[in-house]
């Protein structure tokens, strides 16, 4: 009997000491399920925090390279931000003050900025000489040759030629914009008077002109006389003219010259 009871508490011994052990086994395995849980979240964790560091880099960077509140940059180099498609996107550069331009969202595309091409300029038209005259109410028609300007030490004139009208030199071709200019003389025994009736011209008289085969009509607008040193008549003007020039007023002998200048100005009404 007493051997019985002996096994019975040995075999009772056996079984809680089995319990404790099978509990310690339950409970370094959890202990290692919640280390290995642990391990496996410490992972993204760690890479979560080093995007948030590189966005506030990033942030940092763009701050730095001109972003501005309200979702524009400046024209300088667009920052980089993580996760964007559009991290290495550059921006336009522009020259002088800065200018502010739209920032691109993180869903849109940066369409390739394209390049102006420059168009070439328009060739002038060349100069064109006038080479006839025609003001049919006072009876002139005559030939228009060149009429060079001579550069001296006290400044420069333009060499009126005999017997016919001069187109001189510098100024405006037939038809073009600005002051197509021709001078005449009035009245002289060796170089003739093919101005000599330019007096007679009334407000809006046709005045014809031609450069080789191409004719240009104008018609008078203005009549005047100035003085014989005032330039201001062979000045450029807006609109295509023409100004005729002769001498006027007073014979004065010591100069041996006329004291004015008669100018006749007419606009262009006709081209070719």
């Amino acid at each position: 009997m007493r051997r019985s009871l002996y096994l019975l508490g040995t075999l009772a011994l056996l079984i809680g000491l089995g319990g404790l052990i099978a509990m310690a086994i339950i409970s370094v395995n959890s202990l290692a399920e919640a280390s290995t849980g642990k391990e496996f979240l410490s992972a993204p964790i760690s890479a979560l925090s080093q995007g948030v560091g590189d966005a506030l880099r990033g942030a940092t960077s763009a701050l730095a390279s001109g972003v501005r509140p309200g979702g524009s940059i400046s024209a300088t180099t667009a920052p980089g931000f993580p996760g964007s498609p559009h991290g290495a996107a550059q921006a336009p550069v522009a020259a002088g003050p800065t200018r502010e331009i739209p920032m691109p969202s993180a869903t849109a595309t940066l369409a390739p900025t394209a390049t102006p091409t420059s168009r070439p300029s328009p060739t002038p038209e060349p100069r064109l000489p006038i080479t006839a005259l025609r003001i049919a109410s006072i009876g002139l028609e005559t030939q228009v040759v060149q009429a060079r300007y001579l550069q001296g030490k006290d400044g420069g004139n333009w060499e009126v030629p005999a017997f016919v009208a001069g187109h001189a030199d510098l100024t405006a071709g037939a038809g073009a914009p600005g002051n197509a200019v021709l001078l005449g003389h009035v009245d002289s025994i060796r170089s003739g008077d093919v101005f000599r009736d330019l007096g007679r011209v009334a407000m809006g008289d046709l005045v014809e002109v031609w450069s080789g085969n191409r004719r240009f009509e104008y018609r008078v607008v203005a009549i005047w006389s100035v003085p014989r040193t005032d330039g201001s008549v062979m000045q450029p003007t807006p609109t295509p003219s023409l100004t005729a020039i002769t001498c006027t007023g007073q014979w004065l002998p010591v100069e041996r010259d006329f004291s004015h200048r008669l100018v006749v100005r007419a606009e262009l009404s006709r081209s070719p």
